[in-house]
């Protein structure tokens, strides 16, 4: 008997995305053979937030120029998650991020149900605007990887982007 996933919570997209690594080969960007080493991550099948302004599978269409954003002004915090196609095998990610200030904290979270997370990476406050590579302490086996966002101190917390999310495999 198969087990039903549980479904993803907050603004969902269920489009599956072609991988970068077919786009590129179908472009003819790459000669025959393996896919090199930033197509090897694992396939995302869906993507789910706290809120959205815009399309969700922005933020994993290769595209730096597409995004997410979260959609509430004033939101102290905010999330962005990615489900796999099946049980991979995570050992970072790298984001392509909007720098969100210096008094945001952000966390990776991994799990295997979509209910239960645990930290993988974080709290990370040194930040840069463009990539950023997160590695964890251990590579894990999850179906879901969410970015947490969360604003610290005074005043009106800062809008959270992310143009692109790419989970890192082993």
């Amino acid at each position: 008997m198969r087990r039903a996933l549980p479904q993803l919570k907050g603004v969902q997209s269920r489009y599956r995305w072609p991988s970068a690594w077919w786009l590129a080969s179908l472009l003819g960007l790459f000669g025959p053979g393996a896919p090199p080493a930033w197509a090897a991550g694992p396939e995302v099948l869906a993507v789910s937030a706290s809120s959205a302004d815009g399309m969700l599978m922005d933020a994993v269409d290769g595209d730096p120029s597409t995004g997410w954003q979260n959609k509430r002004e004033g939101e102290r915090e905010a999330w962005l998650a990615v489900r796999f196609t099946s049980l991979a095998r995570v050992r970072g990610v790298r984001l392509t991020a909007d720098d969100p200030g210096p008094r945001t904290s952000v966390w990776i979270e991994t799990s295997r149900d979509g209910e239960h997370y645990l930290l993988a990476a974080g709290p990370v406050k040194a930040w840069r605007k463009g990539p950023n590579e997160l590695t964890f302490s251990r590579p894990t086996e999850a179906l879901y990887l969410r970015v947490r966002f969360q604003a610290g101190g005074e005043g009106a917390p800062p809008r959270f982007r992310i143009q692109e999310l790419e989970p890192l495999g082993p």
